[in-house]
């Protein structure tokens, strides 16, 4: 049986991560530099990882972690990378995240580790 105050800390627990990731996107994503690594944050309730919205934008992954609705993608060679992302799935980007704010990394690419 669940207790109603569990039930309501986990949702306004989701609604503020939501929230925060929502103010970084309005705060960051217009200044990002489409030639260079990139997080991409997909809707963690699709299904659909990040690493798979990647490969459809033939990006490179970077960097993949605990949660599969965000990684670090690479797409320099591609000055439409960020629209393909879009077009793929993902919600919105970020500045590259360390391995380290990612969790226990599946992949990691050694230039990210100073970032």
């Amino acid at each position: 049986m669940h207790n109603h105050w569990s039930v309501t800390r986990d949702f306004l627990s989701s609604c503020t991560l939501v929230l925060v990731f929502l103010i970084a996107l309005l705060a960051v994503e217009p200044v990002l530099k489409p030639d260079g690594p990139v997080t991409i944050i997909t809707d963690p309730f699709s299904g659909q990882s990040a690493m798979n919205v990647i490969a459809a934008a033939q990006g490179n992954i970077l960097s993949a972690g605990r949660w599969p609705w965000i990684a670090v993608a690479d797409g320099s060679h591609d000055p439409d990378f960020l629209a393909k992302l879009r077009a793929a799935g993902a919600l919105f980007f970020l500045p590259p995240i360390t391995n380290a704010c990612l969790g226990d990394p599946a992949l990691t690419d050694p230039a990210l580790q100073g970032t």
